[in-house]
C-alpha cells in the first residue's frame, strides 16, 4: 500500500486572528475531510499520456521568474495536487492534503507561497521583480513563510524544492544536532523561507532570534507524523505566535 502524506497550509496570517482563532482551525483542520483529503486521491500509472494543457506551467498565470525556474527543471506541467492547491491557496484559503509519497505535495504548497511573496515584493518595489542581490542585501529580514517538518532530512528537502522553484528568495532549514550559532546567524542575515524542525524553531524563537510578526504563510508538513513525534504543543505554539501578529 502507497505511503500518504499530509500537509497544512494556512495563508494570510499576517491578517488579524487571534491566536484562540488559530488554535480552533488549526485542530478541526488536521481532523476533518476536505477536498483535498482521502476521497481525491489518485494513483500514478506510469503510462504516457497526452498533458492537459491546464496544467502546463505557462498556462497558469505564474510569474515569469517561477516558470523560468521550473523550466530550467524540466518542468513543464504540474501534478494535479499541484494545480488543485495553487488557486484556492491564491485566494487566501486554508487547506489541508493528503497525497502519495511522490505525488509533488512538496511544490503543491511551496507555489503558492513563492508567488505571493513574489507579487508582495513587486507591489513593494512598484511592479519591479527584486533580483536576489537586493533581496539578499536586507540584513535581518523577516521571514513570510515557516515550513514545520518532523525530521532534518525532510527539512532539507523542503528547503531544496523551494530554493529550486525561486531562486532568488532566500531559504534556510533549521534542526538540532548542529551548532545554533550558525543558524541564529542566517536568520540576522535576513531570510524569506524559514524550514524546520518544531524544537529547534522553538529555540530560535525563545532566543529572540526568530521573530514571526511577518509571517503570512505557515505550512506543517506531515503535520500527522509530528503530532505522532509528540510536537503538538512546539507546532501549536509556533502557528499561535505566527497568528497573533
Amino acid at each position: 500500500m502507497s505511503r500518504r502524506d499530509q500537509f497544512l497550509l494556512r495563508t494570510a496570517l499576517a491578517e488579524e486572528r487571534s491566536t484562540s482563532d488559530m488554535s480552533a482551525t488549526f485542530s478541526s483542520m488536521l481532523d476533518e475531510e476536505d477536498e483535498f483529503g482521502e476521497g481525491d486521491e489518485w494513483e500514478e500509472d506510469g503510462v504516457e499520456s497526452d498533458v492537459d494543457e491546464t496544467l502546463l506551467v505557462s498556462n497558469l498565470g505564474l510569474s515569469d521568474e517561477t516558470v523560468r525556474a521550473l523550466q530550467a527543471r524540466g518542468i513543464t506541467a504540474l501534478f494535479p495536487i499541484q494545480r488543485l492547491v495553487l488557486q484556492p491557496a491564491m485566494e487566501g484559503r486554508d487547506l489541508i492534503g493528503r497525497a502519495k509519497t511522490g505525488s509533488g505535495k512538496t511544490l503543491a504548497f511551496a507555489l503558492p507561497v513563492i508567488e505571493g511573496i513574489l507579487a508582495e515584493d513587486r507591489e513593494a518595489a512598484g511592479g519591479v521583480p527584486l533580483d536576489g542581490r537586493r533581496r539578499r542585501g536586507v540584513p535581518g529580514r523577516a521571514p513570510r513563510c515557516i515550513v514545520l517538518a518532523p525530521t532534518r532530512e525532510l527539512a532539507n528537502q523542503v528547503a531544496k524544492e523551494f530554493e529550486s522553484a525561486c531562486p532568488n528568495l532566500v531559504v534556510r532549514s533549521f534542526y538540532g544536532g548542529v551548532p545554533i550559532g550558525a543558524q541564529i546567524r542566517d536568520l540576522a542575515g535576513g531570510v524569506d523561507v524559514v524550514v524546520g524542525t518544531p524544537g529547534r524553531v522553538m529555540d530560535l524563537i525563545d532566543r529572540r532570534s526568530l521573530k514571526l510578526d511577518k509571517i503570512r504563510y505557515a505550512v506543517l508538513d506531515e503535520a500527522d507524523q509530528m503530532l505522532d513525534m509528540g510536537f503538538q504543543e512546539d507546532m501549536e505554539n509556533i502557528l499561535g505566535q505566527a497568528a497573533g501578529t
